[in-house]
């Protein structure tokens, strides 16, 4: 729709009276910070001259408290203007970026509702509304005609008059207008056909009506999330995480969010969302540094990459077999029924004999474990068992110490020594004679949730009893061996790491994580059951939202089953679908659903491209010539952002000692923080959640990806690509490019 020259006049001198508002408050933030630096000075210099002399003094103690309170009031407040001054500055770079003209029910007048990054207000208006605000959820809801929107008062219905969209550099509209429909396609696809920076960007302005229903869902416990590639699920659990810092300011902050991101790199690339929205950013972690804190630092800890880099650089099929076992739902079964048998099972423990009395005996310390102690986990049984028994020896050696100072206050050896040194000698010689008896408690009463997990292994009755029922894989006993050299050995496999802290928590009362009120579970579709039971009992109080996609499953050997299934005792998720990609060219997009599909089987936004190339290379020399061509070729036109992917890390290696010289190129690992700047080279594994301008795919040739196991995999690292793709191989092509239609993609000749 066509927009009038009176609404350009309009809207521009608005823009221009907006602009001065938001350059006069950061001067007045300037000037508040100014005058709190200057206060925080003062404070310091009057408290040191005043008590800094005198802490042994009561009154200027409290006198000093009085300045501490002081200064950290000075500091809270500099520190709330520092903050909305960064959302001033931002404000500053793009005012806002939609308008909805909003005729609320029974009212004469339209409100027109500005949105923006952050809420600006002058006097008693809201000149730009935070694009969180309950209002503008109809920008991303509705079309023009009948809207509503929840807000504290209750559901508010009313009509949307004018939906209107601007792109604003500072205190100029590059362009804007109006749609009767939805947020425009124009808009949408003037954003993606961008290059790429190193870090992931907000979506504020393009937000779509299914992803805003994400966003803002404020009913579900569990909220899963499931959609394609790029359909922006990372982005939206960001933007979801920033909503609920913004609804819920009075009782969550950064500090109460946590989200569970793949590795280093990937939450190196989102760092900035959040801060770009005018958030702290929260707690990123990954499943292995929240594993770690669970083992003694003298145990060696397989990461999720390291285990993939040797099974895709050596198939091993009993191994492979193990894992399968092991991430699946029957390995489930089979801990939840050892947990049942821990916790039944009758224990018998030896009498507490001390000098031929015996102190407590067996039937006493087995009904205290079997009957008293019976509600508490069968680790912390132990535990109250042990504190017991040195309570009571604690007592008997009271009794023995007395005696035994008695004995010898009346030996002519210890004639002129003072009662409390003949006390003191007693107490010495009691304690060494106990010493063994308490290793001897500490012994029986002793466990470790790693050497439980060892026993379920290890011990041919106890994991008879409570396999009964398990279908078992015909490597079982292969399985139990290796699991046991490698735990004796302190070797702690990946597949190990979850089923020892599912006994750690069954087995104590491990303290859980309250102070985190929301969980985010990226690329959830490599988890395996036994870990989401996990995270499901660390954070029994929080609520979770899980994101992922089964198709993008890049571990060959892992079998979640389906995330509706993954709640275990909590209730059932509510799961929504999101169907459309946003990231990839139709052409690029189109090669790569026909990978796993034959048909497509889901939209994409019609962004037209070039097709997929394939390359065929005599032999490797040739490849790398055709790489360096190809990436200096992108880089003369302006594209940055490109990946070399490789299957392993030590093909990566071997990539990058023929490439390194020729061009600018860093090669990217298992141990880097940083998601790195311009041409890269990264193994395939640490590519799932980024996107490259251009995508060149190392050698993709029937040896390196023949197998079904890797068909997601593949399909993963082609989906990585915005606008290029390209495949190099040596010799016969992928496999899977028989089920590809041939005018899905072309071949360079």
């Amino acid at each position: 729709m066509q927009i009038s020259e009176r609404d350009w006049v309009y809207e521009k001198q608005r823009l221009e009276k907006i602009y001065k508002i938001i350059e006069a408050n950061i001067e007045v933030m300037d000037k508040y910070l100014e005058s709190f630096k200057g206060k925080l000075i003062a404070t310091n210099k009057m408290m040191w001259e005043d008590t800094a002399h005198f802490t042994d003094d009561f009154d200027r103690l409290v006198e000093t408290k009085q300045y501490l309170d002081i200064l950290k009031n000075f500091s809270e407040k500099r520190e709330f203007f520092n903050r909305r001054k960064a959302q001033l500055e931002k404000l500053q770079k793009s005012p806002y970026f939609a308008r909805v003209d909003f005729l609320e029910k029974d009212h004469r007048e339209a409100e027109e509702v500005y949105i923006g990054i952050s809420t600006l207000f002058y006097k008693d208006d809201i000149l730009i509304y935070d694009w969180r605000a309950p209002i503008c959820s109809i920008f991303y809801e509705y079309e023009i005609g009948n809207a509503s929107y929840k807000c504290p008062d209750g559901i508010i219905e009313g009509e949307i008059l004018l939906k209107r969209q601007f792109k604003i550099y500072k205190d100029k509209i590059e362009y804007m207008f109006n749609t009767d429909v939805k947020i425009d396609d124009d808009i949408l696809q003037e954003i993606l056909s961008k290059n790429v920076d190193n870090k992931m960007r907000t979506i504020v302005s393009t937000i779509q009506k299914e992803q805003n229903r994400v966003i803002r869902n404020e009913e579900s416990p569990i909220l899963v999330v499931q959609g394609p590639a790029g359909s922006g699920k990372t982005s939206v659990a960001l933007h979801r995480a920033a909503y609920l810092l913004y609804r819920f300011r009075d009782t969550i902050t950064a500090k109460n969010i946590i989200i569970f991101s793949p590795n280093k790199i990937f939450s190196s690339y989102i760092s900035n969302v959040l801060p770009e929205l005018g958030e702290e950013n929260i707690k990123q972690t990954s499943f292995m540094d929240f594993a770690a804190k669970f083992f003694s630092s003298d145990m060696k800890l397989e990461s999720f990459n390291s285990q993939l880099e040797k099974l895709l650089c050596f198939r091993d099929e009993k191994k492979a077999k193990e894992i399968q076992f092991k991430s699946g739902k029957e390995f489930v079964d089979l801990m939840d029924n050892y947990i049942d048998y821990l916790q039944n099972k009758k224990m018998q423990f030896p009498d507490i004999v001390y000098k031929g009395e015996t102190i407590v005996n067996s039937e006493e310390i087995s009904n205290l474990y079997n009957d008293s102690y019976k509600s508490y986990p069968y680790g912390e049984r132990l535990k109250l068992i042990r504190q017991r028994l040195f309570t009571m020896l604690e007592k008997y050696n009271d009794r023995t110490i007395r005696e035994l100072a008695q004995k010898l206050e009346n030996d002519p050896e210890h004639v002129g020594l003072s009662s409390g040194e003949i006390r003191y000698m007693a107490r010495t010689i009691v304690k060494n004679e106990t010493e063994e008896l308490k290793s001897k408690i500490i012994e029986f009463t002793r466990y470790r949730s790693i050497d439980l997990y060892k026993m379920l292994f290890e011990n041919d009755e106890v994991f008879s009893k409570v396999s009964k029922g398990i279908s078992l894989p015909s490597e079982i006993d292969y399985i139990r061996k290796s699991t046991v050299n490698r735990l004796n050995n302190n070797i702690v496999s990946y597949e190990d790491i979850a089923p020892v802290i599912y006994l750690e928590y069954f087995s104590q009362v491990v303290r859980k994580s309250h102070a985190i009120k929301h969980v985010i579970i990226d690329e959830a579709q490599d988890y395996s059951p036994i870990q989401y039971k996990v995270l499901f009992k660390c954070f029994e109080k929080s609520n979770i939202t899980i994101l992922g996609d089964l198709n993008q499953t890049i571990h060959p050997y892992y079998n979640v089953g389906t995330f509706g299934e993954i709640t275990g005792e909590k209730e059932p998720p509510f799961i929504v679908n999101l169907d459309k990609s946003y990231r990839s060219t139709k052409e690029i997009s189109d090669f790569s659903q026909n990978i796993l599909f034959k048909e497509k089987v889901y939209e994409v936004v019609s962004r037209p491209g070039e097709k997929p190339i394939l390359i065929k290379c005599e032999d490797k020399n040739e490849l790398i010539d055709k790489i360096i061509a190809h990436v200096k070729d992108y880089e003369e036109k302006g594209i940055k952002s490109i990946a070399i992917v490789c299957k392993t890390y030590a093909e990566c290696k071997e990539a990058y000692s023929m490439l390194k010289g020729r061009i600018d190129v860093n090669i990217v690992g298992n141990e880097d923080s940083e998601f790195p700047e311009g041409t890269i080279i990264i193994p395939s594994y640490l590519i799932k959640g980024l996107e490259y301008d251009a995508v060149l795919v190392y050698n993709a040739n029937y040896e390196n990806y023949y197998l079904g196991e890797d068909r997601k995999l593949f399909y993963t690292i082609c989906t990585r690509a915005l606008h290029h793709l390209r495949i190099y191989f040596v010799g016969e092509p992928f496999s899977y490019l028989k089920d590809i239609r041939k005018d899905f993609y072309s071949i360079e000749k």
